[in-house]
């Protein structure tokens, strides 16, 4: 048996995007992303993950709920208006069970603790 064969495979790395306005929340969640492996860039708005996600390609969007620019609901259904478009996670500080049912993949509770956050990646 060579010593390839017997490593645990490793999970591919994906490309996340987070977009959030507020700094501290963004970066929280863009360090434990990295920290999981994942090649993360990191937006301050909706219209900023909109020219993200124009100019490259994402596995995942990890949206805020609320943003001043444009709220988490609109980024999700300009992004679903597009074939390809990555699988959505919402961010929420209010309660989930607000969000309109199916637009995003994934509703996360703020503040988001590590190991749930890595379960809503992984898909």
């Amino acid at each position: 048996m060579s010593a390839m064969s017997a490593k645990t495979p490793v999970r591919p790395s994906l490309r996340v995007l987070v977009a959030d306005d507020h700094a501290f929340s963004r970066d929280v969640v863009a360090r434990i992303a990295a920290a999981l492996g994942h090649e993360v860039t990191a937006v301050d708005g909706g219209h900023a993950a909109l020219e993200a996600v124009a100019g490259s390609t994402f596995d995942v969007a990890v949206i805020d709920r609320r943003m001043p620019d444009m709220d988490g609901a609109a980024v999700a259904i300009a992004m679903k208006a597009h074939p390809g478009h990555p699988r959505l996670v919402a961010l929420s500080g209010d309660d989930p069970a607000d969000m309109l049912p199916g637009l995003f993949d994934v509703v996360l509770q703020k503040p988001v603790e590590a190991a749930v956050l890595a379960r809503a990646l992984a898909g």
